[in-house]
């Protein structure tokens, strides 16, 4: 009880969000797909790196309920975030300076960790402190608690599919720990617990959110396609690459490794593989979360996430102890400088706003109401188009999707309904297919506009951008938005306008046209080395692929460029685009160029 005023104080600071609202551009479409998907389903309607959970880690008040939800379990994953803490410092401090210490650490957290990674940060925590602390020949953690860790996994799948990989890695790291503890007969049922657990609360979950268990395979896939592929489509650095942060990063990292010695001493092997496992996954994930998409929020995640670790370490056992403090406040030092908690005024007010939004219906209308006008302010979809989109499913590209929840249209997305999200051959395949397979009704609803991360909008989702391009005329353009219909194809049998290999920043013209055709260019670049694929699996990409195209130089995907970038497409009227004639490219990799010729009729 002595530490219940810091956990409450802890609670007040962090637990409010201040009812986020809709609003225009690229991330916050997303999070109110998340939000507002209706009676789509993963896996055949939606892929993503997200699930029907998602909205819990990206909750909007566009509903009470799952936005109540949210908050309750922000509110769980804390306490236990808290509780874990104070556990782990006071097996060799006292309470009375463990608790505010965690609560520090909690306050620290909270403005950057969305609830699974905090969930995340918990099973680390409690594996960590078990594996160090069971007695030799019984369970490092009971048999019940792995089952409900993979119980967890399940779920977190379903919210973020990389953290529940993650909690999912932690499971395993659990069952080898308790390898060899007690007889044959319990370990075999432990496992199969942890197994009827994962499947059992999975499909329970996925039955819950209105998805079909036929999907599961089709999600599965495309999130484990999403995932993989996310580094090396969006490692991005904000605005140019912090070396202190890095060398500081790969310092703490080292120390976290080098503490866990002193503790591997007596424990049986499975035991020390465990110990060794726990901070090299979380540090790993640490550093995923942070530095793909490098800027000084996310940084901080890393440095936090990893002085937690330490100071669980610090307070597990004398040897090292110190080591791992001089680390543990390294990080804290780091976060420092990319963190801000919030001041009181601010809490105040975000306790105000969920609590006025909870309560009330007719505020919550209100905001709702306001929210939907302030988009429809920003996205200025004409009049026409709008009366057009009556009774017509409509998919919106490239990224500005929330443009159906402001209008109230009948929303049929491709399954990456975000385009710069189809960074896969097989993703860009589903976009394609379900946009050639749509019915003789479907629309497309495209917006021109900046893009982020300098990449050019027309080679994200290359087989799609083609499918659009030969399948859809448009039907009416307007300011910066265009409305296709879906036609016959115009596009005849591709043709090879020749194959060559160029060297790195060699310079390729594109043969002239006669203004009736189309030209894709597919570039495979060359196989990496061995050793620098496995620098970008365990780190990331450091440099991405760029191509400059005439004047202008933009990233590219290593992955579909070579499905066939567009680089000329006649002036047609009714056409899906504005006239594209590219003359030279010049890719900054080694790679094999194929230009094919699609006649336009």
């Amino acid at each position: 009880m002595a530490g219940l005023p810091w956990l409450l104080l802890t609670l007040l600071l962090t637990v409010p969000l201040g009812a986020p609202l809709p609003s225009p551009g690229l991330d916050p479409s997303w999070r109110l797909a998340l939000n507002t998907f209706g009676d789509l389903h993963f896996g055949d309607d939606i892929v993503f790196t997200y699930g029907p959970w998602g909205f819990l880690d990206e909750p909007m008040i566009t509903g009470r309920a799952t936005y109540a939800l949210a908050l309750v379990v922000r509110t769980l994953a804390l306490v236990a975030l808290w509780l874990v803490s104070v556990r782990g410092l006071t097996r060799h401090w006292p309470l009375k300076a463990a608790a505010p210490v965690a609560s520090v650490f909690v306050v620290l957290v909270a403005p950057s960790a969305m609830s699974t990674l905090v969930v995340a940060a918990v099973a680390q925590l409690v594996l960590l402190g078990a594996v160090r602390s069971a007695p030799v020949g019984r369970p490092c953690l009971p048999w019940a608690a792995v089952a409900g860790l993979a119980a967890l996994a399940a779920v977190l799948l379903q919210v973020k599919f990389p953290n529940g990989l993650v909690v999912g890695a932690l499971t395993a790291v659990a069952l080898v720990a308790n390898l060899g503890a007690g007889a044959r007969r319990a370990q075999l049922l432990g496992w199969a617990s942890a197994a009827g657990s994962f499947v059992a609360v999975g499909a329970l979950a996925w039955l819950l959110r209105g998805q079909a268990l036929s999907d599961v395979p089709a999600w599965v896939r495309g999130s484990i396609d999403a995932t993989s592929g996310y580094a090396e489509a969006m490692a991005f650095e904000y605005p140019e690459p912090d070396v202190l942060a890095y060398a500081v990063a790969g310092v703490v990292a080292l120390v976290a490794l080098a503490a866990t010695v002193p503790h591997l001493r007596g424990l049986p092997v499975a035991q020390r593989v465990a110990a060794v496992l726990v901070p090299v996954v979380s540090v790993e994930f640490a550093f995923k979360s942070a530095f793909t998409r490098h800027d000084d929020f996310h940084e901080a995640v890393f440095f936090v996430t990893v002085g937690a670790l330490l100071l669980m370490l610090a307070g597990n056992s004398r040897p090292g102890s110190w080591l791992a403090l001089a680390g543990a406040a390294a990080a804290v030092a780091m976060s420092l400088t990319t963190l801000s908690p919030l001041g009181p005024g601010e809490v105040r007010q975000r306790w105000t706003d969920d609590v006025e939004v909870l309560v009330s219906s007719q505020h919550h209308a209100d905001e709702v109401a306001a929210s939907r006008e302030a988009l429809a302010a920003a996205q200025q979809v004409p009049a026409g188009m709008l009366d057009q989109l009556d009774g017509h499913p409509v998919t919106i590209d490239p990224y500005e999707s929330s443009t159906a929840w402001t209008y109230g249209l009948d929303w049929q997305p491709v399954p990456v309904f975000q385009l710069y999200a189809a960074y896969t051959p097989a993703l860009d395949r589903l976009n394609a297919t379900a946009l050639a397979d749509a019915p003789a009704d479907q629309r497309v609803l495209r917006h021109e506009g900046a893009f982020a991360d300098n990449r050019n909008p027309l080679w994200d989702s290359p087989l799609y951008h083609r499918a659009l391009a030969c399948r859809y005329r448009t039907v009416l353009a307007e300011a910066s938005w265009s409305l296709l219909a879906k036609a016959r194809s115009r596009c005849g049998t591709p043709e090879s306008l020749g194959v060559e290999h160029l060297d790195a920043d060699q310079r390729v013209e594109v043969p002239p046209g006669d203004g009736s055709d189309m030209v894709l260019a597919r570039f495979t670049p060359d196989p990496a080395g061995l050793l620098t694929r496995a620098g970008r699996l365990l780190t990331k990409p450091w440099t991405p692929m760029t191509v400059t195209a005439g004047e202008s130089t933009y990233r590219l995907s290593r992955a579909s460029s070579p499905s066939g970038l567009l680089v000329r497409f006649p002036t047609l009227e009714a056409g899906a685009y504005p006239p594209v004639d590219i003359r030279s490219l010049v890719f900054s990799e080694p790679g094999t160029l194929e230009l094919v010729r699609v006649p336009i009729s």
